[in-house]
């Protein structure tokens, strides 16, 4: 025998595919049965297989499993009722402006990595589009918008209609959902803040029409409170601000601020529940003859691709939307017949130059 192991491991299990012993979706067994099987070692084995993925012989996936691809099996043609477009799909009340930012750019890209790979179509259409398709089996639904109407969801749910939600879920239709978790994302800012020795610490937030946080939003505010509960802090109300959100992000920001700096205490660090906010607080900052951090440390939230750029660079929270889209897509592909798993993606903390330690602590 001559080559890497590695190699023979691979050719065997490709042969295997070939002549079609292991047919289209067939579970394969797993590194240590395989190991034992061709009398090898694990990570030989592992390596075999990482070589079968990059071929798009074999897919994996967490907390499943290794399968052999359908969609590259040589003697099984795509499945009739195979997935061949994917929509995403927002509320009919967003506008087509309110799509471009950062967390829905980063995904979309995301989403065409797998389809373009997979030659797939990819649109986006508002919810009430969507009653015009017809062949639900053809067609795959990324859910993005937190207002789409409850009855109507339920009237998708009841047409079989194969669907994944992003950015929110709604816990008893049973739908399954990919979010990043905004919860940990919450925390990590604000623990963030808590171990650079800040214990007066604000938080701004969008509200709507009727005083309500969004789903997104409300996870944020709840990682806040328990990273302040954990560093034993008591709750101060009035550093948790709330401005309309039917104004723009960076205004929301403005306003917010400038109700913090009106304290006879303000904080010596604000959470920003966006970039944006965050750029119209340290607007705010900048015109109450202070500085950011040397007054005051700020961090957003959604890592906007210009936050490492301005002055000072922006302490973010990053999202890993593009994974999310990425996600998304192989789960309506190749999960949906076992039920897939709901995943909430861990966010990155980004730290740059807008936080620094408490000057309270430089005292």
């Amino acid at each position: 025998m001559t080559g890497p192991l590695y190699k023979h491991v691979y050719q065997k299990i490709k042969h295997q595919i070939h002549t079609g012993k292991l047919q289209a979706n067939a579970p394969l067994p797993n590194q240590v049965e395989l190991a034992k099987q061709f009398q090898v070692s694990e990570v030989t084995v592992k390596r075999a297989l990482q070589d079968l993925v990059k071929e798009g012989l074999i897919v994996r996936y967490r907390k499943k499993g290794t399968f052999v691809n359908q969609q590259n099996h040589p003697y099984l043609p795509f499945a009739e009722h195979a997935v061949k477009t994917i929509y995403l799909v927002h509320s009919a009340y967003t506008g087509i402006y309110e799509l471009n930012n950062v967390f829905i750019t980063d995904m979309i890209e995301g989403i065409m990595e797998v389809t373009q790979e997979r030659g797939l179509q990819f649109r986006i259409c508002n919810e009430n589009e969507v009653h015009d398709i017809v062949d639900p089996q053809e067609f795959g639904f990324i859910l993005l918008s937190d207002s789409f109407d409850v009855q109507v969801m339920e009237k998708w749910c009841a047409e079989n209609r194969r669907m994944i939600n992003v950015h929110m879920y709604f816990p008893h239709l049973n739908i399954p959902f990919i979010i990043v978790d905004n919860y940990t994302g919450g925390y990590l800012a604000t623990q963030h803040l808590l171990s650079l020795q800040h214990r007066r610490i604000g938080i701004i937030l969008p509200e709507g029409k009727h005083g309500d946080i969004n789903q997104e939003f409300n996870f944020r505010l709840q990682g806040y409170a328990l990273a302040m509960a954990q560093y034993r802090i008591e709750q101060d109300p009035s550093l948790i601000v709330k401005i309309s959100r039917t104004t723009n992000a960076e205004d929301v920001g403005y306003e917010g601020c400038k109700k913090l700096l009106a304290f006879q205490d303000p904080p010596t660090a604000i959470f920003a529940t966006t970039d944006h906010i965050a750029f119209g607080a340290i607007r705010a900052i900048k015109e109450h003859g202070m500085t950011v951090p040397g007054d005051i440390s700020i961090i957003g939230y959604g890592d906007s691709p210009i936050s490492k750029y301005l002055t000072p660079s922006l302490s973010s929270v990053q999202q890993n939307t593009r994974l999310l889209g990425k996600r998304a897509v192989q789960t309506l592909l190749f999960e949906w017949d076992g039920k897939p798993d709901n995943e909430r993606l861990k966010p990155t903390l980004i730290v740059r130059e807008s936080t620094a330690l408490s000057r309270t602590a430089l005292i």
